[in-house]
């Protein structure tokens, strides 16, 4: 099922519960019973209910989002970033760079020396992959 789909299904499910609350009754049955039906956890339909009466009971504002970090975004700290980028320069931008290994201690040591959770030989690999080639051969050439 869509997102989209699966957000009108929920809302349709937990809009009658609005009305419930507005009589002034009590509504956890009701949540309970909207938990069944749904298939969730009771704790994540009271979730899904205040999202959707802060989003004044439109469908679109029970829209699954994307789980996990956000596209695009890094979870290291900037120090650390910063002393990744200019290792690739120092090291890895030159005519005769040194062994991947080199580079992963490298930024290791200089890391544990400003006092930052060195980054996962994984992390800098991907650092490396995301690195224009272009920009790496005319760097390496231009030396």
């Amino acid at each position: 099922m869509s997102g989209e789909r699966i957000a009108k299904h929920r809302a349709a499910v937990l809009r009658p519960i609005i009305d419930i609350e507005a009589k002034g009754e009590p509504i956890s049955p009701a949540i309970g019973d909207a938990a069944w039906e749904l298939g969730l956890a009771k704790s994540h339909v009271w979730y899904l209910y205040r999202r959707l009466k802060e989003g004044d009971a439109r469908a679109a504002a029970l829209v699954p989002g994307r789980r996990g970090p956000k596209p695009g975004s890094t979870r290291l700290d900037d120090g650390v970033e910063a002393i990744i980028g200019t290792t690739f320069h120092r090291y890895y931008l030159v005519r005769e760079r040194p062994s991947f290994l080199r580079i992963v201690r490298e930024i290791r040591a200089e890391c544990e020396a400003k006092g930052f959770r060195p980054p996962t030989r994984k992390t800098i690999k991907a650092r490396l992959d995301v690195m224009d080639q272009r920009e790496v051969l005319r760097k390496r050439k231009r030396v």
